[in-house]
């Protein structure tokens, strides 16, 4: 999925970063930049206002706005106070971009324990994950410790699009 803030096909790479498996990263993205998202697993995408972090993406007004529960190439993904935070320039995902579900953590794992294979069996075995081998943390724990840098707290980690 590629995802800009502008809606304009951008020619030139500002940076290139590799995000490895069940870590989270965050970084500022500015107007006009294009944000390419490749992976082989699910990748838990959330977005912030770099001058105000309480403007965030938010799911249910995504949804609204768009009037759809799946967001593919076109689409906007809207902030709580209803601002565009980015547009979906093109999608070339063959599933569907989730945004019911929420994200994966530690507590999830816990609850779930084994039974997690049959939520995300066909996703880990292309990993090569096993029955047993879910890890201590998630995407949740994950993205709030990537965003500690502008001072987001954990509570406001919002729910992403998958």
């Amino acid at each position: 999925m590629n995802v800009s803030s502008c809606g304009e096909a951008a020619m030139v790479v500002v940076s290139e970063r590799v995000i490895p498996s069940n870590t989270g990263k965050a970084f500022a993205v500015k107007k006009g930049q294009i944000l390419r998202v490749i992976g082989q697993s699910t990748a838990d995408f959330v977005v912030f206002n770099l001058r105000n972090v309480k403007e965030r993406f938010d799911q249910a007004r995504t949804k609204v706005d768009q009037g759809k529960i799946y967001v593919s190439t076109g689409d906007l993904l809207i902030s709580k106070f209803n601002n565009v935070m980015m547009t979906i320039v093109k999608d070339t995902y063959e599933g569907a971009h989730d945004m019911e579900k929420g994200m994966c953590s530690a507590s999830f794992y816990r609850k779930w324990g084994d039974k997690i294979f049959k939520i995300y069996g066909a996703t880990w075995k292309k990993l090569g994950r096993r029955r047993g081998a879910a890890p201590k943390h998630g995407c949740w724990e994950n993205l709030a410790k990537a965003l500690k840098p502008w001072k987001v707290a954990k509570e406001d980690v919002p729910s992403p699009l998958n």
